[in-house]
């Protein structure tokens, strides 16, 4: 599996967002990555062709 460093900052209004809470260091975080644009077909069939392409790798 790969992994990869990356530097995430949170927006003003996403600061603004959080009212009175107070973001720590080591708090779990869900991070959204854009890497393109897809169609709905791409999206759909992503896992099944993700499963296809692992079933003729030998262990």
């Amino acid at each position: 599996m790969t992994y990869y460093l990356a530097r995430v900052e949170v927006s003003p209004e996403g600061m603004a967002d959080l009212g009175d809470l107070e973001l720590l260091p080591g708090m779990p975080a869900e991070v959204f990555i854009a890497t393109g644009s897809r169609t709905l077909l791409q999206y759909l069939f992503k896992p099944f062709s993700n499963a296809m392409a692992r079933s003729f790798i030998e262990d």
